[in-house]
């Protein structure tokens, strides 16, 4: 059995406990976890509570690390788990600047036969991976895309746009690839009563992408929609499931399966690969990485182009 670990049990940790716990092959549990001192006291069934991520290393209390914390803490965790030759999932964002990013992967350069993966949530998406799918089936040439990830809230230490962009800069930049040329556009921030709201243009290769991201909406908004070729494929996370994706208006059949459920799937598959052969590389083992390397990037370049905010 694969032993995981857990290190933060917050409201996404606590996704983590649940999908972990119905899966229905129990060859993966959660044995050890580590809170932050503040957060609220939880039991995790068969599993030993740590003083803190330390000793969960330490120890090789665990086959896999996952971990769920606030992104100033993951290239502190990161780096030790791969020192500790200790498999890793994290979720997004990797890190808070792409100077930190970078910093990391010189890091994990030093072991790289651990895998370390990144939690991009939308690209372990049926809707999405069939989305994938029909743009290659149909050689579509992507001309546009139309990403909108707004909510109300939450409020955060740090800006909406490295919480909420994320999401839609992994999906543009998964689809049309990482060796594309990247220009970014016109950029801006707007403040409202809920938080702020961030526009930007991102061409990328061939393609522009229109991005709205961030936490001050009325309204919360899941809205990926791609165009080219005389075909538009809509992936719309909020509608009702059997028409979250649409192929030119006409719904397409997908897995109802959750995207956790496959995050953790590939996750334990990938620390049982390792396990038996001692290394897993190239995108399997590192790819997350060199992705949100990518979106820290563009974070960083809109941060810096911001215009002053209007009201």
């Amino acid at each position: 059995m694969i032993r995981l670990g857990l290190v933060g049990v917050g409201r996404w940790g606590q996704r983590f406990i649940e999908t972990v716990a119905r899966r229905p092959t129990r060859d993966a549990a959660i044995t050890c976890f580590a809170r932050a001192k503040d957060a609220r006291d939880v039991q995790i069934p068969g599993a030993t509570q740590a003083g803190d991520w330390r000793e969960i290393l330490d120890g090789h209390l665990c086959d896999g690390l996952l971990v769920v914390t606030p992104p100033d803490s993951h290239v502190e965790i990161v780096a030790h788990a791969a020192a500790a030759g200790m498999p890793a999932l994290v979720e997004k964002p990797l890190a808070l600047t792409a100077d930190e990013v970078r910093r990391l992967a010189r890091v994990l350069d030093q072991t790289p036969r651990v895998p370390v993966l990144v939690d991009h949530i939308h690209l372990y998406s049926p809707q999405f991976r069939k989305l994938k799918q029909l743009v290659a089936e149909l050689a579509m040439t992507v001309e546009e895309i139309e990403s909108v990830g707004c909510g109300v809230g939450p409020v955060r230490d740090y800006s909406s746009l490295l919480d909420y962009g994320p999401h839609d800069l992994s999906m543009c930049l998964d689809l049309l690839g990482l060796a594309e040329p990247r220009r970014l556009g016109p950029a801006r921030m707007r403040k409202t009563a809920a938080g702020e709201l961030y526009e930007f243009d991102l061409q990328i290769g061939g393609a522009v992408a229109h991005i709205k991201v961030g936490n001050g909406a009325t309204a919360k908004h899941r809205l990926f929609r791609v165009s080219g070729g005389g075909h538009t494929l809509a992936y719309d996370d909020l509608r009702a499931f059997d028409e979250k994706l649409l192929l030119d208006g006409q719904p397409v059949a997908v897995s109802n399966r959750k995207p956790l459920d496959t995050v953790v799937d590939e996750f334990v598959d990938t620390v049982a690969l390792y396990r038996r052969a001692g290394a897993v590389a190239g995108p399997v083992g590192r790819g997350g990485v060199e992705l949100a390397l990518a979106v820290a990037e563009i974070i960083d370049d809109v941060t810096g182009r911001l215009a002053t905010p209007t009201a």
